[in-house]
This record gives C-alpha cells, sequence and structure tokens, in this order.
C-alpha cells in the first residue's frame, strides 16, 4: 500500500503524469528523439524513519543525602570531579555516634553480666539465712503450739481470788462471817508465805525431778531421730530439727518448774506472798469497816479486769494467730526453696535474649558510625555541589549530585507516529555541535501514556558511543521506523502517478515503454517496487514532462551516487 511520505514524495509527478497520460498525438513523420536521464533498477536497502529534536540528559543521575545527620569535617569532590562506586565522597563528626557506641557496648556487658550471674547458680549465703529463717518460724510456731507460762497462770489466778477476795469482804460489810472469812484468808495467805519461807522436802520434789528426766530422755530420742533424717536431707530433716527444737523447749520448761521449787523461793515470790498477805490484812480490815457503793463497784471492776488478764494468759493466742505463724512457716520454707533455686529456665532465656538484643544495639552503633563516610553509590562525575566542609549535613538533603558518563536523548514523538515505532529501532543523532557527524544509537524506551499537554509520547535514545554528546545538548534524532531489506528499488523521481495508477518508463532499444508498477516502502530518495520492474532495467529518471509511451528517447546515464 502506498504510504503518506511515498505520496508526499512523488506528488510532484502527478503534473508530468497528467502530461503523458494524455491521448497520444499523431506524431511528424520525422519525430525527435527525447532527450532523458536514466538509471537502473536495483537491488537496495530503503528505510523510513521518524525525526525529531530532543535533549541529552545524563543516563543516571543521583543526589547523594547522608544517612547520618552531621557536621562535614571533609569532602572531598567538587563540582567535575569523578568518582567511582564506593569512593569516599565526604566525611561527617561522629563524636556523637562514638559515645552511642560505648553505651551499647556498656549495655551489652551489663546484660553478659547477668547470664553469668544466673548460671552461676544460688548464693550460699542466701540459702543459709532462708534455712535460718525457717527454723525460727518452726520454733516460734511450736512454742505457740506449747501453749502459755504456767507461773503466768498462777500469777494471774491469784490476782484473780485477791480482786475476789476484796470484793466479798466489802459485800460483807463489816459481818460477822465476813470477817471471819477475811480472817481465814489472812491465815491462809500467811501460812503460803510461811511455806515459802520453809524449805521443800526431797519426797515432795521427786515428782518434778522425774518430769526433768523425762523431758531429757524425749530430747535425745528427737536428736537421734534428728541425725538420721539429716543424714538423707530434704524436708525430713527439718522437721527432725523442729522436733529437736520442741523438745529442748520442753526440758526447759520441766527444769525451770523443778529449780522453782526446790530452789529457795525467788525474791518475787515471797514478794507476791507478802502482797497476799498485805491483800488479806487490807480485806480483813474492809471486812471490819463498811465500803460505799462506788467502792463496791470498783471492787467488781478489778474483779472483771482480773479474770480477764487470766483468760488472756490462758489462752495467748488464736485459732489466727496459729494459722498467721502457719503461713509464716510456709512463706519461709518458700523463701528458702527460691533462694536454693533462685532462676529458671525462662530466666535463661530472658537473659539469652538481653544479649542478643544489646548485641543489636552495638551492631547498630556501628552501622551509625559507619553512615558518617559518605560513599559514592554509583561511578560518574559531580555535577552539582549543594554544600561545602563545615556545613552541617541533614538526612533530608543531598550534598553532592554524582550524574552518570554514559548519556541519553529524550526526544517527543507524535501520538501518530508513536504506533510505528519499537523498542530497539535503530536511531542516529545529529546536532550542530557536532557538525557533519551523526552518532548510531538505539530506541531504548518508549513513555506509556503521552503528556496531557503536547500529546506527545516521550521516547529515550541511547547512543552506542556517548562520544562529544554532554548533558542538556540540543540534538536531532532519526528513528528508523520501517526498513526493507534487499528490494528491487528506483529513484523515487522516475514513479508517476496518475489517474490510471502507478507508473515508470522504462527504457529499451532506446524506446520509452510506460510500465505500470505496484510500490512498497519509500523515502526521499529510493522507492521500493514490488511488482513490475525487475532489478536491471533502465527507468527515466529525468525527462519525464511530455513522455508518452512509445516515444523514442536519447539516454544519457544519470551521474553515479
Amino acid at each position: 500500500m502506498p504510504n503518506k511520505l511515498f505520496l508526499a514524495l512523488i506528488s510532484a509527478a502527478l503534473i508530468v503524469n497528467a502530461c503523458a497520460s494524455r491521448p497520444p498525438a499523431t506524431a511528424p513523420a520525422a519525430a525527435v528523439a527525447a532527450p532523458v536521464v536514466v538509471s537502473p533498477a536495483k537491488l537496495a536497502t530503503i528505510t523510513q524513519s521518524i525525526g525529531a529534536t530532543g535533549n541529552v540528559v545524563a543516563l543516571a543521575s543521583v543526589d547523594v543525602v547522608p544517612r547520618q545527620a552531621g557536621v562535614i569535617e571533609k569532602l572531598n569532590v567538587d563540582v567535575g570531579s569523578k568518582v567511582t562506586a564506593g569512593e569516599v565522597i565526604a566525611q561527617l563528626d561522629h563524636s556523637t555516634q562514638d559515645l552511642n557506641l560505648e553505651n551499647a557496648q556498656a549495655q551489652l556487658q551489663v546484660a553478659q553480666a547477668k547470664l553469668a550471674t544466673i548460671e552461676a547458680g544460688p548464693r550460699s549465703e542466701n540459702v543459709q539465712q532462708a534455712a535460718l529463717n525457717v527454723s525460727s518460724a518452726k520454733a516460734k510456731l511450736q512454742a505457740m503450739q506449747n501453749g502459755p507460762n504456767p507461773a503466768t497462770i498462777t500469777q494471774a489466778q491469784a490476782s484473780v481470788d485477791s480482786a475476789k477476795q476484796k470484793l466479798a469482804a466489802m459485800q460483807a460489810q463489816g459481818s460477822q462471817d465476813a470477817i471471819r472469812q477475811a480472817q481465814a484468808n489472812l491465815d491462809s495467805a500467811k501460812a503460803r508465805l510461811q511455806a515459802l519461807n520453809t524449805p521443800m522436802s526431797q519426797t515432795d520434789l521427786a515428782p518434778l525431778e522425774a518430769a526433768v528426766e523425762q523431758a531429757k530422755n524425749a530430747l535425745y530420742a528427737a536428736q537421734v531421730s534428728r541425725d538420721g533424717a539429716c543424714g538423707v536431707g530434704g524436708i525430713a530433716c527439718q522437721s527432725g530439727n523442729a522436733a529437736v527444737a520442741a523438745a529442748q523447749s520442753g526440758l526447759q520448761q520441766a527444769t525451770a518448774n523443778l529449780n522453782a521449787k526446790a530452789a529457795p523461793p525467788a525474791a518475787t515470790d515471797l514478794q507476791q506472798a507478802q502482797a497476799a498477805v498485805d491483800q488479806a490484812q487490807a480485806a480483813l480490815d474492809a471486812a471490819k469497816s463498811p465500803y460505799t457503793a462506788q467502792d463496791l463497784k470498783q471492787a467488781q471492776n478489778a474483779v472483771t479486769q482480773a479474770e480477764a488478764s487470766l483468760t488472756l494468759v490462758q489462752q495467748p493466742y488464736t485459732a489466727q494467730d496459729l494459722q498467721q505463724q502457719q503461713n509464716a512457716v510456709a512463706s519461709a520454707q518458700q523463701a528458702l526453696l527460691l533462694a536454693e533455686h533462685p532462676y529458671t529456665a525462662q530466666d535463661v532465656q530472658t537473659a539469652d535474649a538481653g544479649i542478643a538484643q544489646a548485641k543489636v544495639g552495638v551492631d547498630q552503633a556501628k552501622q551509625a558510625i559507619a553512615d558518617t563516610t559518605v560513599k559514592a553509590p554509583i561511578a560518574g562525575v559531580i555535577s552539582q555541589k549543594q554544600v561545602s566542609t563545615g556545613a552541617l549535613a541533614s538526612t533530608a538533603s543531598p550534598i553532592v549530585t554524582i550524574s552518570s558518563e554514559a548519556v541519553k536523548v529524550q526526544a517527543p514523538i507524535e501520538e501518530s507516529q508513536i504506533a510505528s515505532l519499537k523498542l530497539g529501532d535503530s536511531a542516529s543523532i545529529t546536532s550542530s555541535a557536532l557538525g557533519a557527524t551523526a552518532i548510531p544509537g538505539k530506541l531504548t524506551n518508549i513513555a506509556p501514556s503521552a503528556d496531557t499537554k503536547s500529546r506527545t509520547f516521550l521516547a529515550e535514545i541511547t547512543p552506542d558511543q556517548p562520544g562529544a554528546l554532554r548533558p542538556g545538548m540540543f540534538v536531532q534524532v532519526a528513528i528508523v521506523a520501517q526498513e526493507h531489506a534487499n528490494v528491487t528499488a528506483v529513484p523515487t523521481t522516475a514513479i508517476v502517478q496518475n489517474a490510471h495508477g502507478t507508473f515508470v518508463f522504462v527504457v529499451q532499444n532506446g524506446v520509452a515503454h510506460q510500465v505500470p508498477v505496484e510500490v512498497g516502502l519509500a523515502n526521499a530518495t529510493l522507492t521500493e517496487i514490488t511488482k513490475g520492474v525487475s532489478a536491471g532495467q533502465s527507468v527515466v529518471v529525468q525527462g519525464l514532462q511530455g513522455l508518452t509511451d512509445g516515444d523514442r528517447v536519447t539516454v544519457t546515464p544519470a551521474a553515479s551516487g
């Protein structure tokens, strides 16, 4: 099918074609041969190109932004400097990062020390203290379970009896019965005082001594049992120690009872007995004297208080007190177990995780120091320098821009032409700055969408060799849209087109023959012939004006080139 370019190239031939297609007039008998220039049809490669103007830009351009903020201590490049990938561009101050690294290393040492403490196991002093706390709590519980002190109960009972005697004496209101009762109480108190001043006989002491021997035997048996249990260890040993403590407490109590009876009366006992005599004497005196209602009330209150005191010493510990002490024993045992096994497998895992986390902190701190050394991400040329030595660099602004030495051309293509192009098409690049030199290249990219204002698609052409091309240059590109190789072609000026079709004039034996042809791809110089003419046939390229089929011609070969 003829294309638009072909029509444009041969439009001038229409006039010639119109003249050549008129019915031939009757020629004079002696016709003069028309001078023409011919050129042979030949096998050739025909290309059709799309032209555009564009700009040269760097193939790659990178703004180098530091990963750490800081004062620039050294800037090693300037505009125009060539750099290789990985080359040091700048060095930032890293004093703050150095301190962060020291802190991270200290945190790692703390985490490692914690793990070492866990792996070392329990501390002996903590275990010993916890064991002592268990023994103390159990001894206190045993003492509470043994009940009140008999001596304390005796003294409280005496106070109750005295208060009641006084009240009874007051209530007697001086009657003979009250006086006799008071006298009897006085005699009894004096007899007790006399008894304290008189030593006990061996017969009276025998039961108390037997109680002491029995307590000693119980202690010995508890110690033997304890020693056997502690040879094995564990809870049985702890129970054996508690039994020994209880037996020792019982021995102490029996010995105290014996000593209290066998030894001379204590001064306090004599004082109490004398006080009882004095109270009895006072009661006798009171029995002999009348009392008021207020006196009786006070005496009644004294009895009540004495009885309350007796109840308290008889039951010094409530069930709640015993339960609290049992809880204290259990807590002490739990504390001992914790002291013996202070760390669990989860504690070890946590410590290991702490070390791993601290190591990450050290690695991050080291990376932060490494990031203060700014390196070139690509090889190229420094095209811009935004800061100088001593400036404060930030992670939001570039310090330099690196452009690759390789370049590309960006050119807009009309939307009507874009369908003819494909990636990889050959192209040539020219510029007034390059003179007559044309730089070959390839079409490497076409924008997927058109510019909304210009309705053009941005194409990128990469030169095979950048040569003298520099970013910012204005150039012309010709992209080969179609190419037909090894086809029969004639000069485009040989094509004649009129209302009857498309023709060429083939010269044979000095006669021009109008031959219909079918054409293919065409450009400014050559047109592809798909049917009608073969390679080697001579076609008229000049002198077509007025030429008709069958005219005799004088042939002049076309100039070569």
